[in-house]
This record gives structure tokens, C-alpha cells and sequence, in this order.
């Protein structure tokens, strides 16, 4: 579409997260600075940067009267991925997207054509199905010569994306981990959208910095790339034929390599991937289609087939408006694509999940007293894992009622903790917090969770005072004063951690805790042990201190069951799990030293400090051993000299929250 004939009203804006930028800051800014149709509006989040890009960006904002720069606090390291995702939403939440009529995630690091976005308005212009687009990319080698970064035509590319605002709202965003920038366009596609790059000479732009290398190295880049394949869904055939391809291009052999190796290294961990079964459905079908006929004509072919998709979704498609919500959900109901992730606003900054199994009578009081918070961006994922009670009515009744809630149903039992994990996949907050059906918080809960997250920048997660009441009314409550977690210091939050977990859960319960989502990613979630919770509860203290609220703001109800029950079902549910555990095996005692001495080994962090932290996991192992060898002595003297002819108590344990 010729400039002159583009609507004089179009507007668009751009968000730009960035870190450390000071090398290719100017060039980018002065490249956008030029565009024939510059932004309406353009959003810098400046993430935590700790060289001189902070006052590039302050010099450029007093030149440009579109550019605003957002600070966000220094996390430390440059994190890809989900960091990338959650300063792109720092930016996202000061803007009305209502406004603009297009979207555009760009870095900071590239030097884009005087036309970009100009051409890029026109075609989608022209075309009403185009959804997302973008450019070539091209880096400088060797001798000035630019090379192309050869991706694909079936999506935009991540550090250019550019978007219709209908699309990017119909598709639910981005998610925060890696391969978001290949999982919105495919979402995008099954929505009937086109989602495609255009390699033309007016469209071609420089990566000052090659795609894969922003973090280490190119070995790192590919590798990490692999991971994602894994993490999206990829097939193995076409994965194998992807790194051959690569590996005629630079860095020849390496590149490709390196993608096999992060992909099958994923793979023989069994790493979670994208909890979406039509999606991966979606995307095999498509790499099939690629590897039988070549990607072009797979292209052609999928826009085709998904054009009824689109067209019964926006029956105004003359106008640029999607059609009201209810039609567009109607519709893809009829196609069999329709997901509630898909469509959905801005990511909350807080999910609630609540993994449940057959708690139709507690359920309502955990639910209220989330819906009681006097902080309302949050959402809640209720994910029921095959009850056989009044649950599932219980959950869809409180969908209906707040749209803030989310109830998904497994098909069959999957076990209490991959049910866990799941509802954290399912979620989307920048925070965090698990929650059992017996649970309740205090309305002023999220609100001072949020705001002690936020003034501490270096906190993981926030715990807070709690209680337990049993079946009768009886109160169990106990507050310590001094340190939990707390300190920056890791051998001290860590030998204070493993003497507190052994104390008592009231002291310190870090997995019921408000915790950072990318923390959380960066974990193995729970695993397969019957001390799940604290292994987890090791992997979070290593990462970095825990903030603390002394307050009394949540509660869990104490069930008095027999003791014979409860432990049948700590073996029961735990057992369930992918990896073939065996009760008898995740109930033996040595495995919890044995795994948190392996939690250690395997953590990021240097060899000196585990070397350092070896003896705290020996004090533990010693201290267990004593305490449990001196209970039994103390018992069996006590029975002995004053019990004559009384049978000896059963062991209790602590129920199950599901």
C-alpha cells in the first residue's frame, strides 16, 4: 500500500525491553528516530542495566517527545526468556493498547530501514489477516558483509515483532518462557491469522548482535534454542532435519550441534513442556506438512485451511475491529481450537493456583477469601485433578461468577504433584503462590505480600505468619522471632533453612509463600518424593533470600485422620509420577539427604560454595539420625519403667494438602 494511502489515524506503539545496551543503544534509537511514520508511543524498559544505558535512554527521552523510559531494579544477570517477557509487560501495563491500532516488541540492538514500519503498516494494510509480520534479519561478518540470519517465513521474528492489537489480545500475549517468540505465531495461526516474514530489500534490517548470542556464547544460544524446540512441542523428526539445516550456516556445524544437544538433553531429563495438547497437535501437523512439501507450500496450505477459522471469528473482517468476544469464543468453539488461555487480557501480577482433588466442602472458602483481597490484579487457577465429588461444580459455578477465575479439569488422576506443577504452568502472574483447598487468606494478604516483593528487589518470595485450626475450632499458632531465610549471606539463609525445616512448618513454609514466577522457572519444580516440598524449598534458598511479613495473614484447616491413612496416602499420591517411582522407595529416609545433596551439586552455583554447604547437609543428616535414635530410645525406656503393658503409639504425620 502506497504511504498516501494509509489512514492518517493509524497509530501504533512500541516496547522496547533492554539491558546493558550502551554498545547499539544509539544506533537503534537513532534508526527508529528516522522512520517515515514514527510511533505514537514508544515504551524503553530499561532492565536493570548497569552500565551507561541508563542515560543514553535519559538523553534520547528529552529529544523525542513519543519516548518514555520505565526503570525497572537490577536483578543481578540478564535473564532470556521470561525476563524478556516480563520487561516487555513492565512497559505494556503504562499504555491503553485500545489506542493503537498496532503493537511492536523491538530491541534494542537492531538499525532498522527509514520505511520499516511504514511498509509494514501498508501490507497489513492491505491485507486484514495478517496479525503479526516483521523483516529480515541480517548480521555483519566478517569483512562488513552481512549475512542473512535465514528464519523462517512462518513467523515474525522475536526481536522485531510487530503486531495487529486484535491479534495480540485474541492470542492472550506472550508467555513467559523461552520460545515465545515461535508460540504466539503458531496460536496466532490457529486463530486464523497469518503470521509471516518478508525478506525485501526495503524490509531488511541489521542485528547488531546475532540472534543466540546475547547470553555466553554461540554453543549457549543454540543449545538454549534446542531446550525451546523441546519446551514448544517440536517433533523429533523434524528437529533432526532443522540442525542439519543449520549447520550449513555460521556457525557452521557448532550452531546445529548445539540445538541437538539442547533438545535431546531436554528430553532425557523429560523436562515439562507447553501444557497445551491442541497446540502440539497443531504444530506437528504443520512440521509435517514442512518436511513433506517444503515450508512455503506448508504455508500456503495452513493459511488456506485456517482461513474459515478466521473469517467465522470476524464476520466486520471489512473493518479493522475483531468481532465482540462472545462471537469470536462462539466460533472457535465450533472449530474445536477454542482454549480460555487463548483469549484473555494482560497476565495478572499475581496467581493464585489451587491444585484440588475431591475438597467440594472447603473449596468456596478458599475461593472467597481470594476473592476478599483488597488487591485486585490477580488471577485464580483452580485445576481439578479428576474428582469424583461436587468440585468440578463447585469450580465452574465460580468461573461464571468472576472472570478472574480459570477451571481446568484433568481427564484422569495425574498424581498430587505433577497436579502442582501443572497449575503453575497454567498460570501467568509475574508472582506466584500455591494454595490447598483448606486454605484462607486474609484480605490484606496480596496487598502487603506485593508491596514487600517490590521494595525488596533482591527477595525471591515473601512468607508471612500463619495457623492451623483442626475439626473442633483448636487454634495452633506459634511465632518466631529472629531470622528465617532472610539473609544475603547463602551458607547462612541455608544452614538456617535446613535447621527450620526440621523444627516446625509453622516457623517456615516457603512453598505456601508468594514466590517470583521466573524464580520458579528456573527450579525443577516438585519431583517425585515424599519430601517434595522441602527439596524445592532448597532449590529457592540457593537462588537468593526470602523477604518475610510478620503477620498472621493465612490459614490451613488440620484434619484429625488416623495415622495408618495418612501415611497410605503420602505413599499413594507421591508414587503416582512419570519417572516409575515406587512407594517403597520415595518413603526411605536416606533419599532426602541424598536428593538434597544432589539439589546442591546440580545448582548454578560455584564449586567453592558447595564444597562449603556439603558439611550443613551432613549436620542435617546427623541431626536427623539422633533426634529419631534418641525418640525411640526415650520411648521404649518410658514404656518399659512407667507403661508396663501399653501398646505403643502410632506415628503420626501431617495430612496431605491436595
Amino acid at each position: 500500500m502506497p504511504p498516501s494511502t494509509i489512514p492518517p489515524d493509524r497509530r501504533y506503539c512500541l516496547i522496547t525491553p533492554c539491558r546493558n545496551e550502551e554498545a547499539y543503544a544509539r544506533i537503534a534509537i537513532e534508526s527508529i528516530a528516522r522512520q517515515s511514520l514514527p510511533p505514537s508511543r514508544w515504551i524503553i524498559v530499561d532492565d536493570g542495566s548497569t552500565d551507561t544505558t541508563p542515560e543514553i535512554l535519559a538523553e534520547y527521552a528529552r529529544q523525542l517527545p513519543y519516548l518514555k523510559v520505565v526503570r525497572r531494579t537490577d536483578r543481578g544477570y540478564r535473564q532470556l526468556g521470561g525476563g524478556v517477557i516480563d520487561a516487555f509487560y513492565e512497559g505494556y501495563r503504562t499504555i491503553d493498547p485500545r489506542q493503537f491500532d498496532y503493537l511492536g516488541k523491538v530491541d534494542l540492538d537492531l538499525d532498522l530501514p527509514p520505511k520499516y514500519f511504514e511498509l509494514l503498516v501498508g501490507r497489513m494494510e492491505q491485507n486484514r489477516r495478517i496479525g503479526t509480520c516483521s523483516g529480515q534479519a541480517y548480521f555483519p561478518a566478517a569483512g562488513g558483509k552481512l549475512v542473512s540470519e535465514k528464519c523462517g517465513p512462518e513467523n515474525s521474528l522475536g526481536m522485531t515483532k510487530f503486531y495487529r492489537t486484535a491479534c495480540f489480545e485474541e492470542i492472550g500475549g506472550f508467555i513467559r518462557a523461552l520460545m515465545w517468540d515461535a508460540i504466539d505465531c503458531h496460536r496466532a495461526r490457529m486463530l486464523g491469522w497469518i503470521a509471516v516474514r518478508f525478506d525485501e530489500p526495503d524490509l531488511r534490517f541489521v542485528h547488531l548482535r546475532p540472534m543466540g548470542t546475547s547470553d555466553r556464547s554461540w554453543w549457549t544460544g543454540r543449545a538454549r534454542h534446542g531446550a525451546g524446540q523441546y519446551f514448544m512441542g517440536t517433533g523429533p523428526t523434524y528437529l533432526l532435519a532443522s540442525p542439519l539445516y543449520r549447520m550449513t550456516r555460521p556457525p557452521r556445524v557448532v550452531g546445529g550441534l548445539g540445538m541437538l544437544w539442547g533438545y535431546l538433553r531436554s528430553a532425557i531429563r523429560r523436562e515439562t513442556g507447553y501444557d497445551d495438547p491442541e497446540f502440539v497437535r497443531f504444530l506437528r501437523r504443520f512440521q509435517r506438512d514442512c518436511l513433506l512439501r517444503g515450508k512455503p507450500k506448508a504455508l500456503e496450505r495452513i493459511n488456506r485451511r485456517q482461513a474459515r477459522v478466521w473469517f467465522e471469528t470476524h464476520p466486520n473482517c471489512g473493518g479493522l475491529l475483531p468481532a465482540p468476544r462472545r462471537q469470536v469464543r462462539s466460533a472457535l468453539e465450533k472449530t474445536r481450537l477454542f482454549c480460555p488461555e487463548r483469549i484473555q487480557a494482560m497476565p495478572p501480577r499475581v496467581s493464585f493456583g489451587i491444585p484440588v482433588r475431591n475438597a467440594q466442602e472447603f473449596l468456596p472458602q478458599a475461593l472467597e477469601s481470594i476473592l476478599a483481597q483488597d488487591f485486585g490484579d490477580f488471577e485464580i487457577v483452580v485445576c481439578d485433578n479428576a474428582s469424583t465429588d461436587g468440585t468440578g461444580e463447585v469450580g465452574r459455578e465460580f468461573a461464571k461468577r468472576d472472570s478472574r477465575i480459570r477451571y481446568v479439569r484433568n481427564e484422569e488422576d495425574i498424581g498430587q504433584i505433577e497436579n502442582f506443577n501443572r497449575v503453575f504452568r497454567l498460570s501467568r502472574g509475574k508472582y506466584f503462590r500455591w494454595m490447598g483447598a483448606d486454605d484462607w487468606l486474609e484480605p490484606s494478604y496480596t496487598s502487603k505480600c506485593v508491596a514487600a516483593l517490590e521494595s525488596n528487589p533482591a527477595a525471591i518470595g515473601i512468607t508471612t505468619l500463619w495457623r492451623r485450626v483442626d475439626d473442633d475450632g483448636n487454634v495452633d499458632y506459634r511465632e518466631l522471632r529472629g531470622d528465617r531465610a532472610e539473609s544475603p549471606k547463602l551458607w547462612r539463609r541455608f544452614f538456617r533453612c535446613l535447621w527450620l525445616l526440621q523444627a516446625d512448618p509453622l516457623y517456615f513454609d516457603p512453598i505456601y509463600g508468594m514466590l517470583r514466577r521466573d524464580v520458579l522457572e528456573r527450579t525443577e519444580l516438585l519431583t517425585i518424593s515424599r519430601w517434595t516440598d522441602r527439596l524445592l524449598a532448597v532449590d529457592l534458598v540457593l537462588a537468593g533470600p526470602f523477604g518475610h511479613v510478620q503477620e498472621c495473614l493465612a490459614g490451613r484447616r488440620n484434619a484429625r485422620e488416623d495415622a495408618a491413612i495418612l501415611l497410605s496416602r503420602y505413599h499413594r499420591n507421591y508414587a503416582k509420577g512419570r519417572n516409575g517411582a515406587t512407594p517403597s522407595r520415595v518413603g526411605r529416609p536416606w533419599t532426602m539427604y541424598a536428593s538434597i545433596a544432589g539439589r546442591v551439586w546440580k545448582n548454578p552455583i560455584n564449586l567453592r560454595w558447595k564444597i562449603v554447604l556439603a558439611p550443613a547437609v551432613f549436620w542435617y543428616w546427623c541431626y536427623h539420625v539422633w533426634q529419631r535414635g534418641w525418640r525411640r530410645i526415650k520411648g521404649a525406656v518410658h514404656r518399659r519403667m512407667f507403661r508396663p503393658g501399653r501398646k505403643r503409639n502410632v506415628t503420626t504425620f501431617p495430612p496431605v494438602r491436595t
